[in-house]
């Protein structure tokens, strides 16, 4: 039983080990590279919303979305860069690894 434990642990790692393509979207290259970045984590590790709100006299005076995901860009290559109606655009092979918030 504790050799196949091992191996669920061991595949489940080596899973995540393997890239992602994703691709994203900016003003520039850092801000494209930034989006990639954050599809590729969404996309292996998952993410949560959550809402605030805050009222005051029956009023609403805050409302904030939030998305936290646990995860980190472990490598990246870059496969394109192209610039499209004053947009740039990235598609990146990533790999993410999975960490606790």
């Amino acid at each position: 039983m504790k050799k196949v434990l091992a191996m669920l642990c061991l595949f489940a790692s080596v899973a995540f080990a393997q890239p992602i393509r994703v691709q994203g979207i900016g003003n520039n290259f850092e801000q494209a590279k930034d989006s990639a970045f954050k599809s590729a984590i969404e996309l292996r590790i998952g993410s949560t919303l959550t809402t605030e709100l805050e009222s005051m006299n029956g009023k609403l005076i805050r409302n904030d979305i939030l998305n936290y995901s646990a995860g980190y860009i472990d490598s990246y290559k870059i496969i394109e860069t192209y610039t499209s109606n004053n947009q740039t655009y990235v598609i990146a092979d990533v790999t993410v690894s999975s960490s606790r918030i």
